[in-house]
């Protein structure tokens, strides 16, 4: 069954109802059985946040697919991905523009905020497409608007352990600015949209 949400818009007084189809669940087991590992003294290590599955490399995702990776056989390590309604969870090209957007951060100093825009984006990926400001646009807002659970996955290093509570957070928060040239006063900024 279907479902509709209904969102109201108060800015232009109009209602923007999304058929959206029902919410699936897919379970994947990621995880190395210890009677296939041969050398018991070998030290398994937890992944990077990096080497996580926070990018999904299916081709045939679907809209309102929630993917949850299990890292053990006990199944209580595991990360749950869940897009926002009506989309899908992030992919190849996210995690594409995600590499790019931690490069311009480490351009800025690895400032917290940073302004970026949709040309450098484009740049950085040699996109050829005229279209390439709303893809840029739709996949920073699946970057943004994602959500992720993380069980027992991720490392404190204030405890020197794994966190044991759940932590459910989005990769990072975006505010897009729309500027037309005619209101920017600040001569700098004005180079750097013209380029």
């Amino acid at each position: 069954m279907n479902k509709k949400l209904t969102k109201k818009d108060t800015q232009f007084c109009e209602i923007i109802t999304l058929d959206t189809p029902p919410t699936e669940y897919i379970e994947e087991n990621i995880y190395i059985d210890e009677k296939t590992i041969k050398n018991k003294d070998l030290i398994r290590i937890d992944m990077n946040l990096v080497q996580f599955p926070i990018f999904s490399k299916n081709t045939k995702r679907k809209v309102n697919q929630v993917v949850t990776y299990f890292f053990n056989q006990n199944r209580d390590t595991h990360i749950t991905v869940t897009p926002r309604a009506g989309d899908y969870i992030p992919g190849e090209l996210e995690e594409k523009i995600f590499i790019v957007l931690m490069q311009i951060m480490k351009e800025n100093n690895m400032s917290k905020k940073f302004i970026v825009t949709s040309t450098q984006i484009k740049e950085k990926l040699n996109m050829n497409t005229s279209r390439y400001g709303s893809i840029v646009k739709n996949s920073l807002l699946r970057l943004a608007t994602s959500n992720y659970s993380f069980k027992n996955t991720l490392y404190s290093s204030e405890t020197n352990s794994v966190i044991s509570e759940t932590v459910v957070t989005t990769i990072f928060s975006i505010k897009f600015i729309t500027l037309s040239l005619q209101k920017i006063k600040n001569i700098e900024i004005k180079l750097k949209i013209k380029e």
